[in-house]
């Protein structure tokens, strides 16, 4: 049996994840349609973009759309899911 290698070049595949992003400025009402379908909250001289990211592609194209306003990227992360509680 030949197993074969993986190739850096293949994309794995990425489930639906919530990410939470955070950019160095409070940034005001208007970049809010910048990262339509993300929640932007603004505080001590930070803003957070958080919401579900598809794929891979749709994570570039956030940190693209990022890095083209001129922002200061700080952390990428995926959200951990809320844990269960029993009842």
């Amino acid at each position: 049996m030949r197993l074969r290698a993986w190739n850096r070049c293949e994309a794995r595949i990425v489930r639906r994840t919530r990410y939470r992003v955070v950019v160095r400025e409070e940034l005001d009402d208007r970049y809010a349609s910048a990262f339509e379908g993300m929640c932007v909250e603004s505080a001590d001289g930070q803003t957070v973009i958080s919401g579900t990211i598809t794929d891979r592609s749709h994570l570039h194209g956030l940190l693209e759309r990022i890095d083209a306003l001129g922002l200061e990227l700080i952390s990428v992360e995926p959200e951990r899911p809320a844990a269960r509680t029993t009842d």
